[in-house]
């Protein structure tokens, strides 16, 4: 995929989807991807490229900080008991 994605500007498929979609959480982290995408749209439509590598770092650590807490209350899950395993990040 990373090659597809080197040689052809418009491939498809991307690794972090594959990343997301076979991960333990996957359905729960769909929504957070989906919104990241339309503010990266938005951002990119509205403010240009510009406006858009001054936000990058944001939009890579709000998707880190997402993966980070879910694997992080997974491996909290494992050692504690039920009541861990319940927890869901929701984020609105």
């Amino acid at each position: 995929m990373v090659m597809g994605r080197r040689a052809w500007p418009r491939f498809p498929f991307h690794a972090g989807g594959y990343a997301l979609a076979f991960c333990h959480r996957g359905p729960y982290m769909w929504f957070a991807a989906l919104l990241l995408w339309g503010i990266k749209r938005l951002t990119l439509h509205l403010g240009g490229a510009g406006t858009y590598r001054r936000l990058a770092r944001g939009f890579l650590a709000f998707t880190l900080g997402h993966f980070l807490s879910v694997g992080v209350w997974s491996l909290v899950g494992l050692a504690a008991g039920e009541w861990v395993r319940r927890y869901i990040v929701w984020f609105l």
